[in-house]
Formats: C-alpha cells, sequence, structure tokens
C-alpha cells in the first residue's frame, strides 16, 4: 500500500540558526520542514531578518508543496521568536490554519528542524572555510538535497523525505529495502567469519 502521509500532512515546523564567517559576520538560516515526511519545503539564508521574514518564507513554502501535491490549510509550529509572532506572518492565515507555539500551545518536544541544524554545522558548515553568505548558502542546498533526496532515514523505514512526501514510497520497495539488509548483514557476518590472525585459534 502506498504511503498516504502527503495526504495526512498538516503540520509544518519552523526555527531559526545563526552562522558567524570567519570575519565575524553573521548569516541567518531559517528552515520549513514538514512535519510528518521530514521534507525540508523551504530555506532561507541572509545577513538580517525581520517579520516578513517568515511571511515570505511560508509562501514560498505554501508554492512549493503545491507543487508536490498538497493544497490543504497547514498548521504551522514554532517558537515565540519575534519573526514568527507579527503581523506578516498573521497576514498569511489564508494557508494557515493554526499557528501552534512551542512551551506554550503545547507540551511535548519541538525539536526536529533543531536536530537538523545540528547536522547542518556539524557534517557541512564546521569543517570548511566560510567566507562569505554565498558559500553558506550553497552548503546549505547541499545539506538540503542529500536529505530530501538521497540519505535514507531509519525514522522512515529506510525511504528518503521526498518519496515518503509524494507517496511513491510503497510496501513492496520496503520489502526489497529490507531484504538488501539481511543480505548485506549475511554477507558481514560472512566476512568476518572469514579472518583469521596468528593468535585466534582456527
Amino acid at each position: 500500500m502506498e504511503s498516504e502521509h502527503h495526504h495526512q500532512t498538516s503540520l509544518w515546523q519552523t526555527d531559526r540558526t545563526i552562522i558567524k564567517l570567519k570575519d565575524g559576520t553573521k548569516v541567518y538560516i531559517q528552515f520549513v520542514v514538514d512535519n510528518m515526511s521530514m521534507l525540508v519545503l523551504a530555506t532561507k539564508t541572509a545577513l538580517d531578518y525581520d517579520g516578513s521574514w517568515t511571511r515570505d518564507l511560508l509562501l514560498l513554502t505554501a508554492q512549493n508543496a503545491k507543487s508536490l501535491g498538497l493544497t490543504e490549510k497547514i498548521i504551522l509550529m514554532s517558537d515565540k521568536g519575534s519573526e514568527n509572532i507579527n503581523d506578516h506572518v498573521r497576514s498569511v492565515s489564508i494557508i494557515l490554519k493554526d499557528h501552534i507555539i512551542a512551551q506554550i500551545g503545547i507540551n511535548f518536544s519541538y525539536s526536529m528542524v533543531e536536530s537538523f541544524f545540528r547536522k547542518l554545522n556539524n557534517c557541512y558548515l564546521y569543517f570548511v572555510n566560510l567566507d562569505s553568505p554565498q558559500q553558506v548558502e550553497r552548503q546549505v542546498e547541499l545539506f538540503v538535497n542529500q536529505r530530501n533526496n538521497i540519505i535514507p532515514l531509519q525514522a522512515l523505514n529506510g525511504a528518503t523525505p521526498y518519496v515518503v512526501f509524494t507517496g511513491s514510497w510503497n510496501d513492496q520497495q520496503q520489502i526489497e529495502l529490507n531484504n538488501r539488509d539481511k543480505a548485506a548483514m549475511r554477507q558481514r557476518i560472512k566476512e568476518n567469519q572469514m579472518l583469521r590472525c596468528n593468535i585466534c585459534p582456527n
């Protein structure tokens, strides 16, 4: 049976982080992530931010999501930062069913986008000499592409966020993946059992 996540999904998370360049310049990065499929739907990278940031990003996210088949109104989850709670964001009520504020409107962890930023920082930014906003933007694009389309996620049973969001992940693909995993495990055990040293008995 094909995944129905793309039909049920209506919750998006958004958050912002700050990266410092070599000269101390601050670069702001914001993501909007689909909660069910973990797909990064839109990003924004800039040298400053204001109340219109999240509004513009939400409109871009809605456009991207519509191109992937999602047309329903969504629930937005964010922290209580000034970039998220303002008249600009309230002006896009046409696409928002509700706006939940972390630590106020919910009593569970709001950490998905924060975990994305940790992965972005640890694996894509910290080992690069960041000397321009454009370089940060390129690394963000690389991270988002690999996260959405290439790297299989255990939380999604080996699928990528894109195929889950679009509903193209099905039971047959899951069975084939499980079979490949089992075959790889058997091969590793076989190769390990063939290893010998002068100390260990045969």
